[in-house]
């Protein structure tokens, strides 16, 4: 189901000048410090701004030997970013961390009770706020990976001399952290020659030959992994020639050579040779005019000695006579050797693609899987020989200039027909405030480059080629908004399909849409699994199979692609893929700090429990563009299929959002609860559920502490939010501020000037104290009127529905098309209404079984007036709802809900003999006898079967076992099974003794608003005959009997309303007490149209109270007072109907009539606000109503014409009337 979730946005106190900011650099794994760690900070004035950290303009840094650092002077800014490196740099053997860095800004509450546990989606990044002296953070580092880069030495001549500077850099993309770690640097400079040391041409110039293959000296110079030696000949070296140039080594201080580094004038190679072997390595030469350059590495002939004999030749290749050689002679280094061969880069990646570039734009690319990985000392070390090829400079032009915060993805090309690609990552640059930060050099290949900015929005231009040079790439224009978003259930069951709808950006046509589906992790160190992908008509609705899928937790990415403009859009979100479903019982509120309990049952789609399933409970609260988490709690559940969780609520006041996951292993299941820690009790009420536009939303309100206590002076503040498209936009925050009165009561009211569903929160405020409510008002875009021919039917009978439909203006809505699938099931009205939009309908019908918890869709027809039927066949017994859904044709989301209900019988009828009339009460200790006699419905007795039957109040026979256990409510008092029925007969006998027919749960809850005694029920259900057939029966306990009366029926909106309460039991008057509903002594409870008043009882005597109330609320319409009575063993109610008016009400009709006749009754309203709604009803002598009409008039007076029954005997009979204006004031007369 897709979850709507307005959450009040509380207030938080900014880190303050001075605070005191402790950070401990954590290994992830084990959870201990990481020594000599350092942490840099840098501010931004919001959320992404993250240029300071980037450019080093830092607020803050320092290092830790034991790897906790206090900054001690934190700055004011709201934002911070940061950047913190574990460990020794890598310098050492030992574990290596990678660096982390945020790029999302955290805002610090400075908080007692807040707890972030996730930034940047890191998880464990825990911030907390500890004795109001350190804000501490923990930190926690992943061990790296290490890749072993060895070097190719010496690399190829550029500008004439050898390059011997090298860099890497390792880029890597995924779902989770990316990171990019430079490491180390191979000799700073080419070695520079000794000006101490040569060796000279001692035998003269041959002149026959040319200046350039005579000797004249041989210069060197080292470093400590690097040799250079250097031919000085008389000219300027020519290329091509017929000459070889060598230099001879021997590092016995010997005469002959054990190494030969040659360079060939006629192919212009170069390489070492050792003596009789194969060549070390090649390109070891460069020319500058008349110098020859070796640069060799050391490995292969220094050793650990110092000094070695060198000599140098030239030979003609065709004339041994034109040779030319210089005499042996020892060089010294003034260098000690370093064996060190490998250099560790630090790389976490959750891609396999890596990419190696030096500081030149040389490349090498690899997949990590190529890799063979060493178990040795420094973690995962992995062998890199990197062959780097030269790369080509790209750069970007484009026809408008370019987003400052544009990114640019280069990926290999494939034979897709668009972008994007979600493998095969070269390179990832990024523009932030600037052009480029470096140039992108690639080598020759296709590539494709996608234009990124921030929302997901691109341009792609593929199947750009790099053959041996330089290329420019153009940038598509890019979509002109980003207020794009995909709505679709996060909750799928398994076997149904995906549906998603995508809303993208005025102008932005899809041509289709490609979607990916990934297995979901929330450790983000691990690499999201690609399980399945395809292709979508941007055309049609988005649905995708979930055949195939694994239960759990899955992430659902979509591209909208324009192939005109070379545009895409993505959007994604996870979804869970379940098999279950989650009951939950707690508490929606709870005071800071509270101990909050939480009771989780998980059944499977056909009611099992499930055993042994893991519950995690995530809390989150929203911060600035942010969602901090709060709250983490787990338990399994045991044998019984059901846990308890318990937690401490926040210790900030403010809207939480609850996430529930089970998983076990063979089931999955989620469910979302909210969770309001108020600081003080706010209720509110709105006086209706729907209403039409510019209706007045009339919202009552009480404030008070959690022990009853009112509060008065507390301010309200309300915001609208609405919601046209998913995305719950604030609409109306200027609604004036109300404070409640001496009872902690307020009345605050709104104009509703939007079609579809909002939300009113308000926030109260007294003092340091904060509470929080929400009221929910819709407003459908069409007024749905739905009825089935009966009320109840026997199982297998056919439902007959009809459904009208009109607008705002009261107009028939025609021409309608409803949704049908009778193969498809749903879990809520909403989702089937978004699977009638996906097809083009619009609305459709389900029918809820309340056995099975789904939904499943009704073939509706029509035209103006539409029907349909549903059949009973082979369903359970019980109350099913039958709920109509309508589209809102602009939105593409359903906009109008109506519902109504039936119940399915069983085929057997239940009638009960008693010797007491139904409603003449026992009284405690007497015997109930009761003779049930049972018939098929074509009237002909039972012959065989059974009868079950179970006692208690109607809450403890009906309601849920999870919610009576949450509520502290028994079960039922009695229960007998398995009596026989005989000959369609069969009994029911007990005693109602006072051990189990005695106490206060006895007492009729809040919206039953009961008359007189509360009563007992029999629920019987019975089996014969191979049907099945369920009745109640009602019996009355006590020996109390309550009145109470008021003077009069109709009062003004500003008078006092005297109560009269009698109480009586079998001896006479006598004293009880007298509590409301809810079991508060000494008070009694006044229901109005749309709020409850708890007012005084006094005593005036044994057996009689007095109460009053006032009508100065100003709200017209029906009240009810309500009060019951105890003695300490039983109870009793007694209630009594009366009206407040705001105008009067005059009814004219004949003095006189007879039975079976008709009296015309003109009833009239001065100061009404029409048009308005006019009841009247026709009341016995003894105020029974025997017959009611109700109209609308458009002016008054109104006439309504009223039946007298045949059978009326003679006497004094009334007519009432309510008249109720479309401002919503209320007469009566």
């Amino acid at each position: 189901m897709v979850m709507v979730t307005t959450i009040l946005l509380a207030t938080a106190t900014p880190l303050t000048l001075g605070a005191t900011l402790k950070v401990t650099v954590k290994d992830a794994d084990t959870g201990g410090a990481i020594p000599n760690s350092s942490v840099w900070w840098a501010n931004g004035t919001y959320q992404y701004d993250i240029n300071n950290l980037f450019v080093g303009n830092y607020e803050f840094n320092g290092s830790s030997a034991d790897g906790t650092v206090i900054y001690p002077d934190a700055n004011t800014s709201l934002y911070h970013f940061l950047r913190v490196s574990g460990g020794d740099n890598h310098l050492t053997s030992g574990r290596d961390y990678v660096q982390f860095t945020t790029s999302n800004g955290i805002r610090f509450l400075n908080l007692s009770g807040f707890t972030r546990f996730d930034a940047d989606n890191t998880p464990s990044f825990n911030i907390s706020y500890l004795n109001h002296t350190y804000i501490e953070m923990d930190v926690p580092l992943k061990a790296a990976s290490n890749l072993s880069v060895h070097t190719g030495t010496p690399l190829p001549a550029q500008n004439g001399m050898m390059a011997t500077k090298l860099q890497y850099n390792i880029y890597s993309e995924g779902y989770g952290q990316y990171t990019s770690y430079s490491s180390y640097n191979l000799d700073q400079e080419i070695p520079a020659l000794n000006g101490t040391w040569s060796a000279l041409d001692t035998d003269g110039d041959n002149p026959l030959v040319p200046q350039y293959a005579n000797l004249t000296a041989i210069a060197g110079g080292d470093t400590n992994t690097t040799l250079l030696l250097m031919l000085q000949l008389n000219g300027t070296v020519q290329s091509p020639n017929d000459y070889r140039y060598q230099v001879w080594i021997n590092t016995s201080l010997g005469t002959s050579p054990d190494f030969v580094a040659e360079y060939n004038g006629t192919t212009g190679e170069s390489w070492l040779v050792p003596s009789g072997g194969a060549p070390l390595e090649s390109n070891v030469a460069s020319v500058s005019g008349s110098n020859i350059s070796f640069i060799l590495d050391r490995q292969y002939f220094a050793g650990s000695e110092g000094t070695f004999n060198v000599s140098a030749f030239v030979q003609n290749i065709t004339d041994a006579s034109y040779n030319d050689t210089i005499p042996w002679t020892q060089y010294h280094f003034n260098t000690t050797y370093s064996p060190q061969r490998s250099y560790n880069i630090s790389v976490m990646t959750t891609t396999e693609l890596i990419a190696l570039r030096n500081n030149t734009g040389w490349v090498n690319y690899s997949r990590l899987s190529d890799l063979t990985e060493m178990p040795l000392v420094q973690g995962n070390i992995t062998t890199v020989t990197p062959a780097l090829e030269r790369g080509y400079l790209v750069t970007f032009n484009s026809s408008t200039q370019l987003p400052s915060d544009i990114m640019i993805e280069v990926r290999d090309n494939s034979t897709n027909d668009h972008a994007p690609f979600n493998d095969s990552l070269i390179a990832f640059v990024t523009g932030y405030g600037q052009s480029f930060y470096e140039d992108l050099y690639l080598p020759n290949g296709t590539y494709d480059f996608v234009f990124k900015k921030w929302g997901n929005i691109s341009s792609y231009n593929r199947s750009i080629t790099i053959n041996g040079a330089n290329v420019t790439v153009g940038v598509p224009p890019m979509p002109s908004s980003d207020n794009a978003f995909l709505m679709m259930n996060d909750v799928v069951r398994a076997g149904e399909n995906l549906t998603a709808s995508f809303q993208l950006p005025n102008g932005f046509v899809a041509d289709e849409y490609r979607y990916y589906i990934y297995d979901f992790s929330e450790d983000t160190t691990v690499a999201l699994s690609l399980e399945s992908s395809g292709t979508i008509p941007g055309s049609g609705s988005i649905s995708i199979p979930s055949d195939g899928l694994s239960l759990g937790e899955h992430a659902l990415i979509i591209d909208a692609i324009n192939k005109t403009n070379s545009q895409f859009i993505r959007s994604g979100m996870n979804f869970m893929l379940t098999d279950s479903r989650l009951d939950i019982i707690m508490d929606m509120t709870t005071p800071p700090g509270g101990t909050v309990t939480v009771r989780v049952k998980p059944t499977s789609m056909t009611g099992e429990a499930i055993p042994n399933m893991r519950i995690d409970l995530v809390g989150i609260y929203p911060g600035d563009n942010q969602w901090w988490t709060v709250i983490k709690a787990s338990n399994t559940t045991g044998p019984d299929g059901v846990t308890t969780i318990t937690f401490t609520a926040p210790g900030q006041s403010g809207n939480y959002f609850l996430k529930f996951t089970g998983t076990s292993a063979n089931h999955t299941a989620r469910d979302y609860r909210p969770l309001m820690v108020q600081d003080f009790k706010l209720q509110a009420y709105a006086d209706s559920e729907k209403y039409r536009l510019n209706d007045t939303v009339r919202i009552s309100i009480q404030a008070s502490y959690f022990n009853g206590t009112p509060i008065a002076g507390a301010n309200i503040t309300a915001e609208v939010h609405w919601d046209p498209m998913g995305d719950w936009m604030k609409v109306n925050s200027s609604i004036p501020s109300v404070k409640t009165d001496s009872n902690g009561k307020a009345m605050l009211n709104y104009t509703i000037n939007n079609t579809g569903p909002c939300i009113i929160s308000l926030s109260a405020s007294k003092d340091n104290m904060r509470s929080f409510a929400e009221v929910f008002a819709f407003v459908p875009l069409f007024d749905i009127e739905v009825k089935t021919d009966r009320r109840e039917y026997h199982a297998g009978e056919t439902v007959n529905i009809t459904i009208n439909v009109r607008d705002q203006s009261g107009s028939t809505v025609s021409n309608l098309t409803f949704f049908h699938n009778e193969s498809a099931t749903y879990t809520d009205p909403f989702e089937a209404g978004m699977a009638a939009s996906y097809a083009g309908k619009n609305g459709t019908v389900v029918v809820m079984n309340p056995s099975e918890g789904i939904l499943r869709t009704v073939n509706i027809t029509g035209t103006s007036s539409y029907s349909g039927s549903y059949s009973t066949s082979g369903l359970t017994p019980g109350f099913y709802e039958i709920i109509v859904t309508i589209i809102d044709p602009s939105t593409g989301e359903p906009s109008a809900f109506e519902f109504t209900e039936f119940e399915l019988m069983g085929n057997l009828e239940v009638r009960f003999t008693s010797e007491k009339d139904i409603f003449e009460p026992y009284k405690l200790n007497d015997t109930v006898n009761l003779s049930v006699h049972i018939t098929h419905l074509n009237g002909t007795q039972v012959s065989n079967g059974t009868l079950n039957y179970s006692v208690g109040m109607p809450w403890e026979l009906f309601m849920p076992e999870d919610e009576r256990e949450r509520l502290g409510i028994g079960g039922p008092r009695i229960v007998m099974t398995g009596i026989p029925i005989t000959n369609g007969t069969a009994w029911i006998n007990f005693t109602l003794d006072s051990a189990n027919f005695t106490g206060n749960t006895s007492i009729p809850m809040r919206d039953m608003k009961m008359v007189g005694t509360p009563p007992f029920l029999i629920d019987v259900s019975v089996n014969g005959d191979g049907e099945w057939g369920r009745e109640e029966i009602p019996i009355f306990i006590t020996d109390l009997r309550i009145s109470i009366m008021t003077e009069k029926y109709v009062y003004g909106t500003n008078e006092i309303v005297q109560f009269t309460i009698n109480v009586t039991n079998s001896t006479g008057p006598c004293d009880v007490t007298l509590q409301t509903d809810m079991g508060k002594p000494d008070r009694m409870i006044v229901f109005g149209p749309i709020d409850e008043y708890e007012i005084p009882v006094a005593s005036q005597s044994t057996g009689n109270y007095t109460a009053t109330y006032s009508t100065s609320s100003g709200v017209s319409g029906e009240y009810f007072g309500l009060v019951i009575a105890s003695d300490g063993s039983t109870v009793a109610g007694g209630g009594v109907p009366f009206f407040v008016k705001s105008f009067d009400v005059t009814i004219n009709a004949s003095n006189t009539t007879s039975a079976g006749s008709a009296i015309t009754a003109t009833i009239d309203a001065s100061g009404v606000t029409t048009p308005a709604t006019v009841k009247a009803f026709l009341l016995s002598p003894s105020h029974k109503i025997l017959d009611f009409k109700e109209t609308t008039a458009s002016t008054m007076p109104a006439s309504l014409s009223l039946n007298v029954p045949d059978t009326a005997q003679p006497g004094i009979y009334g007519i009432k009337a309510i008249v109720e204006g479309s401002d919503g004031n209320i007469g009566a007369g």
